[in-house]
């Protein structure tokens, strides 16, 4: 005897069948879907598609309404919360001092070599109009 000859049928469980039924009606409704918008003239596949626009519009506008209302809820509540004294505190300590801490470290070099730029430029300005100056006083 083969394999062929002696496996048995697979037995699928009644929460299996359903869904194997559920399965195959959604094909036949999307073939008979697909079938039917081949048929209809072009005039009424622009209308279903203006209904589809409108219903999509009417989304978008409560999507926004909800987004708008959120953002001002999140808004208020972080206002709320930055007015008590201890969450100003906290973000002094763990977000201002620490970054303005890196960027005097970072920007030091800078600061300084701008400001031995200035006084240079200063000096050689101060320099040239005195010069200047007693040039003309020679004549």
């Amino acid at each position: 005897m083969n394999a062929a000859a002696t496996s048995h049928p697979v037995v699928y469980t009644k929460q299996q069948q359903e869904q194997q039924q559920v399965f195959r009606t959604n094909i036949q409704t999307n073939e008979h879907q697909s079938f039917v918008n081949q048929q209809r003239p072009q005039q009424t596949l622009e209308e279903s598609s203006a209904a589809t626009n409108i219903n999509a519009s009417t989304q978008n506008t409560s999507d926004y309404r909800f987004i708008k209302t959120l953002s001002s809820k999140f808004i208020t509540m972080l206002s709320d919360e930055l007015k008590k004294t201890e969450s100003q505190l906290l973000i002094k300590k763990n977000v201002i001092h620490p970054l303005i801490s890196i960027l005097y470290v970072e920007l030091y070099p800078y600061i300084i070599t701008l400001i031995v730029v200035i006084i240079l430029i200063l000096f050689l300005s101060l320099l040239t109009f005195l010069c200047f100056i007693l040039y003309h006083f020679k004549k």
